[in-house]
């Protein structure tokens, strides 16, 4: 059995990161199995996918109310006729994120021609409307989209509309079947007009627990530069000031925690990884440390394992990487009831699960999780529910037997 995993890119991002771990954790079970995506260490394949990107983007821009959402909607439109052209290598195709000049709709039609089944991962919700990434709450890909906000000018036959009858075309060729990382954006598939009626199965995201793992803290802190004798707050993402991200409520909550312990604020750290914008780093109301991007997972791990809590905040999120990765380093957890986010979440177990958007809610979350009475309790249950339900050899051993049945079902 040949197994194609297809995404846009190999390095930094939710799904490429998901993707390199299906991938190497397929390695290990001898699969034969490859990762198809842009070399970007190869000038023509960079410079082929920036034309590629430029070529939907520019009409696009046209649609658009807002150019800051220039990549919030794909139309699918274009695509590296080099890398269609190995879809049809395979046995089996596992497709993840495939946008911005990787594969069009119309290419992926070539899966139907050659009766190849796929399987696709869906890291967000592009798969099933009319072109957003993110609906935000949006409920028109349970019809046929259109009078979509993010057009200039919404209308029930505008530019998503457009993209949503393109997929609906595409979808009745193709043998698919869908994964979706959290039970949250399985509901929202099953409830689309695109794929109500396709079989949808819930696989976590991979993790090995090798690199993940719990470490000696003190140990940690010290090889890291950080204080041994302070509570350390660790919040972390690619761009750290994304709103979406939900910097402005964990803000919020320092300034909440601060006001209400003025006399020991100075036991508090908060960390921060990713890139922030230097006119978000205030508010906080005690000691702030950032390192800007961290790529190396054994560094990651090593921040996870030195941190007592990690917040995330998010605003939307399907099964955000960084919460597993957290458990699987023995430290607690905390963010708003949101998304994918309470299939990772047991409330007051191994963290926290705060009301969306209230930053109130949310420190109460970050001090519960620092109760010197609850820690050890808190760190055992963390790293206890990623062995439970996120550790690598159960989801690989799924997705085999999801490519096998579809292979047998083939022939």
């Amino acid at each position: 059995m040949k197994i194609g995993l297809f995404n846009t890119e190999a390095g930094n991002g939710g799904a490429a990161i998901a993707c390199r771990r299906l991938y190497a954790g397929l390695q290990n079970r001898q699969q034969d199995v490859s990762f198809i995506h842009v070399q970007t260490q190869q000038p023509l394949q960079k410079w082929k996918r920036l034309g590629l990107v430029a070529l939907e983007k520019g009409p696009l821009r046209l649609c658009l109310a807002r150019r800051e959402d220039l990549f919030q909607f794909s139309t699918g439109t274009t695509g590296d006729p080099f890398i269609a052209r190995k879809l049809r290598r395979f046995d089996v195709v596992n497709l993840h994120y495939i946008n911005q000049g990787f594969l069009s709709l119309r290419q992926l039609e070539s899966l139907a021609r050659h009766r190849i089944p796929a399987v696709w991962t869906l890291h967000d919700m592009w798969a099933f409307t009319g072109g957003c990434h993110n609906s935000m709450g949006c409920d028109h890909f349970t019809g046929q989209c259109g009078d979509c906000f993010f057009m200039k000018n919404p209308a029930p036959r505008d530019y998503s509309h457009t993209v949503h009858r393109r997929k609906q075309a595409l979808f009745n060729k193709l043998d698919i079947h869908i994964v979706t990382p959290s039970h949250w954006l399985a509901r929202q598939a099953a409830s689309s007009s695109l794929l109500r009626d396709k079989d949808i199965q819930v696989i976590p995201n991979p993790l090995s627990g090798k690199t993940f793992r719990p470490g000696d803290k003190t140990a940690l802190r010290r090889e890291l530069g950080l204080p041994a004798d302070k509570k350390i707050i660790l919040f972390a993402a690619a761009i750290a000031s994304d709103y979406r991200k939900g910097v402005q409520y964990l803000q919020e909550a320092l300034e909440i925690i601060a006001a209400r312990e003025q006399d020991s604020a100075d036991k508090y750290l908060l960390l921060v990884l990713g890139n922030m914008k230097a006119d978000a780093r205030n508010g906080q109301g005690f000691e702030s440390r950032y390192t800007g991007f961290v790529s190396d997972e054994e560094r990651m791990a090593a921040y996870y394992g030195a941190a007592d809590v990690f917040v995330l905040p998010s605003l939307a999120e399907n099964l955000p990487n960084s919460l597993i990765e957290s458990l699987a380093c023995g430290t607690p957890v905390v963010g708003f009831d949101v998304g994918g986010i309470p299939d990772i979440i047991q409330h007051r177990q191994n963290g926290y699960l705060a009301r969306y958007k209230d930053a109130a809610d949310l420190a109460e979350g970050i001090l519960f999780t620092l109760d010197p009475g609850l820690q050890a309790e808190l760190q055992q249950n963390a790293r206890q529910s990623f062995l439970d339900n996120f550790e690598e050899q159960q989801q690989v051993t799924r997705y085999l037997e999801l490519y096998e049945s579809l292979c047998r079902s083939r022939s």
